[in-house]
């Protein structure tokens, strides 16, 4: 079997994570557990390959750029290059993956002899336009991303990145559900290693981390993320708590949102009690969260939540939204809360805190969670979806 994937997300700004994330983990896991087939992956020739080892060079791989394809020249990539490479190549499953990650590149239209998998990893681009490309505009951004999700009508198969998500797409789409698969991202083995107390007192002393702390780590660049909502509540939380773990905000890279942030903080009456921390080294971040007392996740909506799944894994607390993908994620193992509800946030972060039965539960169920987000048992059953969509 000849698979083509797009691996376009690969460079853009999702590259170390998001959509970019899951497809550099998916390649590196089929590269794994399948040697029978032969892979073909499509890049946009005009941008840069974050990380030039993926997919694995001892993998037998083509490459297919989108040559000629800028400027006014867009549409020949649709209907001209890709369909002529697919031919070319005889593809038998071609993989799409950039419904979110470039204003003009959509699923081409069934033809010839391959089937067509597509991956819907994110919907916020149709709940929260504003999350899109500046230099777009919302309008636009909102209208291209619409046409280009109808578009997947024509696709053999789905892969869906939660439940929430698939539901979705078969509410909007009319999709018929059995042909959407549930593949969510895994969380890396880092994350199930336990770490002696010693060791993380090492890391909360090296990057001047309170030894109490209920750490947010789930970005910045939209009112869906519902920051203000998160600094009312821990502010009512001070209130009925005075001595409450301090709030940690981490991934806090570019300086603009640093400073955005710290002016809400003041605004607030916070700056004591809520603190930025430094970049952590993504090597590091299983201590940052294995030593976070709480993990809190206040966003209005999320596709998948990782770092959700990531502090589970640790075998840390989490309190997170009620909404779309939270319930399946975190389930019985967290808090949840309107997140809406400024007062039922506040609660859902006392009990997080205070109940040390529940934080004891967590840590002896750590192992459970692990394998659930697993890359290996995702890899597995992408690839069962090009089987059954080939045969």
């Amino acid at each position: 079997m000849r698979i083509a994937i797009d691996i376009q997300p690969l460079q853009t700004a999702t590259s170390s994570n998001g959509l970019g994330g899951y497809l550099r983990n998916l390649v590196q896991h089929l590269s794994q557990i399948d040697d029978d087939n032969e892979y073909t992956f499509l890049l946009n020739n005009t941008a840069h390959l974050a990380d030039p080892g993926v997919p694995p060079l001892t993998w037998k791989k083509h490459y297919v750029t989108r040559k000629h394809c800028a400027g006014r020249w867009w549409w020949s990539w649709d209907t001209v290059h890709l369909p002529t490479a697919l031919i070319k190549k005889n593809i038998d499953v071609y993989h799409y993956n950039s419904l979110a990650e470039y204003e003009r590149m959509i699923p081409p239209s069934p033809f010839g002899k391959h089937r067509v998998v597509a991956t819907v990893y994110d919907l916020s681009p149709l709940k929260f336009p504003e999350t899109g490309s500046p230099s777009i505009g919302i309008t636009r951004q909102s209208l291209t991303y619409s046409t280009k999700f109808r578009r997947l009508r024509h696709a053999d198969a789905i892969i869906a990145i939660s439940e929430s998500v698939k539901q979705e797409i078969v509410h909007w789409l009319r999709f018929p559900e059995e042909r959407i698969v549930v593949a969510s991202s895994g969380v890396s083995e880092l994350f199930a290693q336990p770490r002696a107390p010693l060791q993380l007192d090492r890391f909360l002393n090296t990057f001047q981390i309170p030894q109490e702390y209920i750490l947010y780590d789930s970005g910045y660049e939209s009112r869906r993320k519902n920051l203000e909502h998160l600094l009312n509540a821990y502010k009512l939380l001070r209130q009925t708590l005075p001595n409450a773990p301090v709030l940690a905000l981490a991934g806090l890279k570019d300086a603009a949102q640093r400073e955005s942030m710290f002016a809400l903080i003041q605004a607030q009456e916070l700056s004591l009690s809520v603190i930025l921390l430094p970049d952590i080294p993504e090597q590091k971040l299983p201590y940052l969260y294995q030593a976070a007392s709480l993990f809190v996740c206040p966003s209005l909506y999320e596709s998948f939540s990782l770092p959700a799944a990531q502090a589970l894994t640790c075998g840390t607390p989490v309190a997170a939204s009620d909404t779309s993908a939270f319930p399946e994620i975190v389930g019985d193992a967290g808090f949840l809360f309107d997140p809406w509800d400024v007062n039922a946030m506040a609660a859902a972060l006392y009990a997080g805190v205070t109940n040390s039965e529940k934080r004891a539960e967590l840590r002896r169920n750590a192992p459970e969670y692990a394998r659930r987000f697993s890359w290996d048992q995702t890899a597995r059953k992408i690839l069962d979806v090009y089987r059954q969509v080939h045969t």
